[in-house]
């Protein structure tokens, strides 16, 4: 079943998640090659990188950046918080972040703890760490 049922819906959702991941900080130009990389795994075409980076760039507040994501799958609710949790932890961000994340869930509707999703996100990086080292 594919998580995204339009284009909008993966616009939206990556417009969101780097709006979330770079609040607070200065833009450089690795985090615009970082929104790049995550355009081209999400399958979103390069003309719309100008649309997500005026989003970015705003710094809008955490409900106004939530906003759009109110209409689509709870899936993909929870998928925004596993891969925020994702970025904090791998940046050590993670525990400066918690309280944002915690409000994030609350904002979503999203039912299962955070500590729960964190261990899930752990486990699913020590297994694709223990899968590069078996390559």
């Amino acid at each position: 079943m594919e998580l995204f049922k339009t284009l909008e819906d993966r616009i939206i959702y990556v417009e969101t998640l780097t709006s979330i991941a770079t609040s607070g900080e200065k833009i450089t130009e690795s985090q615009k090659m970082v929104v790049y990389n995550i355009l081209k795994n999400y399958g979103i075409p390069e003309e719309y990188a100008s649309r997500i980076w005026s989003k970015v760039q705003k710094k809008y507040s955490i409900e106004e950046i939530l906003q759009p994501m109110e209409a689509l799958d709870p899936n993909i609710k929870l998928l925004l918080v596993q891969e925020l949790v994702m970025i904090f932890l791998v940046s050590g961000k993670y525990k400066d972040e918690k309280a944002k994340l915690l409000q994030i869930c609350k904002m979503l509707n999203i039912n299962i703890k955070l500590e729960a999703i964190k261990e899930h996100v752990t486990n699913a990086l020590k297994e694709m760490e223990q899968n590069k080292t078996k390559a």
